[in-house]
């Protein structure tokens, strides 16, 4: 006979704690080669114009707005061949909305900002009138992207690496810009993430198989 030993509570515990250690270690390492990213990176002001009228530029930042993801949760509502597809639909746009609209709410409150202005090194607004400026955290492109991405992955895994993939490829035209600071487009990955998590779908038991809710 198989004894199964369950895990201790600090097992559980520990096991938890992993996740939130490791983000949090990727990002002090991120923030602290921040204006080194920003340096290697940025293409350059006299390059800007010419690389941002590229096609495949325009084709990567337009994922971190809500059109493209609209047409494709759309899309997926308008087949209608299953629940699965018109309730993914739904959640991918919900989930890319919600996780720009959060980026876009930091910005202000952090008021950092964008590398463009000081020449990659962190600055803040410090005085007390309003909080109107170019900042950059987080960023509002990447968000969305990971946002509709990680949805997508977290329903058809197979489809969400592509997904995830070009909002990679979103990331990578705000840095290459100089729009954002790799950790502004860092926070919008998590932000992403986090808004997909909350609204992914659960598995279910019916009838000993599974299916999703």
């Amino acid at each position: 006979m198989v004894h199964t030993r369950k895990p201790s509570r600090d097992q559980s515990i520990a096991g938890r704690l992993i996740l939130p250690v490791l983000i949090g270690f990727l990002f002090a390492v991120v923030w602290r080669y921040d204006t080194q990213i920003y340096h290697a990176l940025y293409i350059g002001a006299d390059r800007r114009p010419e690389i941002e009228s590229r096609s495949w530029y325009q084709f990567l930042k337009s994922l971190g707005t809500l059109w493209p993801w609209a047409a494709i949760g759309g899309s997926l509502i308008l087949a209608g061949t299953s629940n699965r597809n018109i309730r993914a639909g739904i959640l991918l746009f919900i989930s890319a909305a919600l996780a720009g609209g959060i980026a876009e709410l930091l910005k202000p409150l952090v008021g950092r900002y964008r590398p463009e202005v000081s020449d990659g090194v962190h600055a803040y607004h410090t005085s007390g009138a309003a909080k109107l400026g170019p900042y950059g955290l987080a960023s509002s492109h990447a968000a969305v992207a990971f946002g509709a991405a990680f949805l997508i992955f977290f329903i058809y895994p197979r489809a969400g690496i592509i997904a995830l993939l070009l909002a990679l490829g979103c990331a990578w035209t705000r840095l290459l810009s100089g729009a954002h600071y790799a950790t502004d487009v860092f926070i919008g990955l998590l932000l992403g993430y986090a808004c997909a998590f909350l609204l992914r779908p659960r598995a279910r038991s019916s009838g000993g198989g599974m299916t999703i809710a």
